[in-house]
């Protein structure tokens, strides 16, 4: 292979093993190497040759005019009424013109094109009205978390979570944190985190524990009920602290090991207080519960909990959901009605979860604290789809309302958070995204490559009867009969 193919392939090859190697992925990785590599190199060797001829030209200027003059016939006085221009030089104009277009676009990317797709955390509090009036009136927020051998995030997780607090109000806040059977050194960063806390002021409860994981817990689907019951457990001890807090909590943020900013949970808790508009004419909702996005590899992570209005299961292939007015929405990475969600990060309405005496007298959740519920006997499901279903259970008066912020894009290893959250949202990626990978991917989904990542069952739907969920009450169509039901699928 000779060096120019060399060349032209290399960057692409490169782009392509890192950051990025997904099924869709060749065309995104040419575009990058055209836009980092070639363009750059373009402009660089125009500059050159514009450079070089000009050096040329300051050098023969004398004898270049003079060959003018006598191709022209003319005397020097008259010049101006006898000049032609020679050939080389409209080619010349071309290369400049060229010059100035890509130095600019190369000025563009390097710059505004590679901006940080985060807003500040200031900057979602200032664009929230309703955010800010809740912060006016010292809204309170319970932050849930469990942690498990989470060293490689762990300090970009605190120092997220900090800022987030620090906007919030560190009186505001209370953080409740369970690590259980690390073997790596998540307790001592959750030692050094605890640290931060105290210096800030910010009232936390963070517990590390050993022999709380199942010894049969080797893979993620052998024992599909014992996973769900140690999960509940630990979950539920995060949220143990609100039985002794005196606090009317407003919102249940729980987060998972997920890599975040902190901007992402601001925008959550601003969508928590934002009433939502099914159509222009039906009245505003507040939402139940608000999850952000969570993508690993080629796919959407948490494929089995997440549900469409309708109760449908969704693909973990962009834009997931079979509804076209759904794609819509995530295409422009808007704020969409689902069934059930959890998705890394969730922010909950709290009433349910407080003792009664400091529940809001609007809601009418009369039952005990809301905590995970135990798996049932005849068929299997996420504690993360049984608590969340409960929660819309109890404000069946209240219009129940799940929603995904599709702009809150969380990952859980640096390498699919940098492609995922930062890399896909780059403004000169969103400029290919617009003019050629939308339209291609919706190639993939017709053709039916959605249905290669869609969810299938904890074990392919071979032997576990998984449970099926009814009644969802926004589907068109749908008949609400009180709340939602489980049956053996």
């Amino acid at each position: 292979m000779n060096f120019c193919a060399r060349f032209c392939l290399l960057p692409v090859v490169l782009w392509l093993w890192h950051p990025i190697l997904t099924h869709n992925s060749l065309g995104l990785c040419a575009y990058l190497a055209t836009v980092f590599v070639y363009v750059p190199v373009a402009v660089i060797y125009l500059g050159w040759r514009l450079v070089k001829h000009w050096g040329k030209r300051q050098n023969d200027e004398t004898t270049w005019e003079v060959d003018i003059f006598k191709i022209a016939d003319v005397d020097v006085k008259g010049v101006e009424n006898h000049w032609r221009v020679p050939r080389h030089l409209s080619s010349l104009a071309l290369q400049g013109l060229l010059f100035g277009l890509g130095s600019m676009f190369v000025v563009w990317t390097l710059t505004v094109g590679i901006a940080s797709p985060f807003s500040d955390g200031k900057a979602v509090l200032g664009a929230s009205p309703v955010l800010q009036e809740a912060l006016t009136n010292s809204q309170k927020y319970y932050i849930a978390a469990n942690l498990r051998n989470n060293e490689a995030i762990l300090d970009h997780w605190g120092r997220e979570l900090i800022q987030a607090i620090k906007i919030l109000g560190s009186e505001n806040v209370y953080v409740s944190i369970v690590e259980n059977d690390s073997e790596d050194r998540t307790p001592d960063k959750l030692r050094e985190l605890s640290l931060q806390f105290i210096s800030l002021s910010i009232a936390h409860t963070i517990e590390t524990l050993t022999g709380v994981r199942p010894g049969t817990h080797a893979g993620p689907w052998n024992n599909i009920s014992e996973r769900v019951t140690y999960l509940t457990k630990i979950r539920n001890m995060a949220l143990e602290p609100l039985s002794n807090i005196n606090t009317g909590f407003s919102r249940i943020i729980y987060l998972n090991d997920v890599l975040f900013h902190h901007s992402d949970m601001l925008r959550l808790i601003a969508d928590s207080y934002t009433p939502f508009y099914t159509n222009r004419l039906s009245p505003g909702r507040l939402p139940t519960m608000v999850c952000g996005l969570d993508i690993q590899r080629a796919t959407l992570y948490d494929r089995w909990v997440l549900k469409d209005k309708c109760g449908r299961p969704i693909s973990g292939m962009y834009p997931y959901f079979e509804s076209a007015s759904d794609q819509s929405i995530v295409r422009r990475s808007g704020v969409l009605e689902v069934g059930v969600c959890w998705n890394g990060m969730v922010v909950m309405q709290a009433d349910p979860f407080l003792n009664s005496s400091l529940r809001h007298t609007a809601q009418d959740w009369r039952e005990e604290q809301l905590r995970f519920p135990e798996l049932p006997d005849y068929c299997v499901v996420s504690e993360c789809t049984l608590l969340p279903l409960n929660l819309l259970n109890s404000t069946i008066g209240n219009a129940p309302l799940a929603l995904m912020d599709t702009s809150v894009v969380l990952s859980y290893t640096w390498h699919w958070y940098f492609y995922y959250a930062q890399l896909l949202r780059w403004p000169v990626v969103r400029l290919w995204r617009s003019i050629w990978e939308d339209f291609w991917w919706q190639i993939w989904w017709q053709a039916g490559f959605r249905n290669l990542y869609a969810w299938k069952g904890v074990d392919s739907g071979h032997r576990l009867a998984e449970c099926k969920i009814s009644d969802w009450p926004s589907c068109p169509g749908s008949i609400r009969r009180g709340q939602y039901t489980f049956s053996v699928d």
